[in-house]
């Protein structure tokens, strides 16, 4: 999600660890990934969304994973921590593009990916 030069992260605290994840979930049975982020979209943040592109997809933990540009004009309903675990904690932050380098984003091959998609003047 990016808005005014600025992507959403959420920070999570697990355990001892401190790190930064783009918002995400599962696709649920028969929604194909792009109507799964247009509905997370709406769950998550009460906002109506625009997938721009795809700009990465790559196994992590045995899993296929998607990363989609997004925009809305939508006023977003960034909650605080929704995670269903005690032991983790997540708190929405917007990162100006222009810093997002300086941040621990997981997992490391989104990073690698951000860094040569931002480079590009993409998002």
């Amino acid at each position: 999600m990016r808005k005014g030069g600025k992507i959403l992260f959420l920070h999570r605290q697990k355990y001892n660890q401190e790190y930064f994840i783009l918002l995400g979930s599962g696709v649920e049975s028969e929604e194909t990934v792009k109507q799964a982020v247009i509905r997370e979209a709406k769950e998550e943040l009460g906002a109506n969304v625009r997938i721009i592109k795809e700009f990465a997809c790559f196994k992590n933990r045995g899993r296929v994973e998607h990363y989609f540009e997004v925009e809305t004009g939508d006023k977003l309903n960034v909650a605080g921590d929704q995670n269903l675990y005690d032991f983790v904690k997540d708190s929405p932050l917007w990162i100006p593009m222009c810093q997002v380098m300086n941040y621990k984003i997981l997992p490391v091959k989104l990073k690698l990916v951000l860094e040569k998609y931002l480079s590009g003047g993409k998002m």
